[in-house]
């Protein structure tokens, strides 16, 4: 799945400020499959505005008591 221009809107520290996530655990999360993001031509990670409710859905299953492993199954893929 390819962010347009107007989808990329954010850097892993924005997504981390805007979710009060680690940029570690927000990592995390995209080698796990749960969480996509682009590439730019710097190596930067680029993150589209739906990652915030994506990561703040996480954060609510994992505050369920659920684990990472049981979430990146229920989940669908996002790589």
């Amino acid at each position: 799945m390819s962010m347009s221009s107007d989808a990329r809107n954010m850097l892993i520290g924005e997504l981390s400020t805007r979710t009060a996530v680690s940029t570690r655990a927000l990592r995390h999360y995209e080698k796990l499959g749960m969480l996509q993001c682009e590439r730019g031509k710097n190596g930067y990670r680029n993150y589209g505005a739906v990652s915030v409710e994506w990561v703040k859905s996480i954060q609510f299953l994992l505050s369920s008591g659920l684990n990472l492993a049981i979430i990146a199954q229920i989940l669908p893929s996002r790589s």
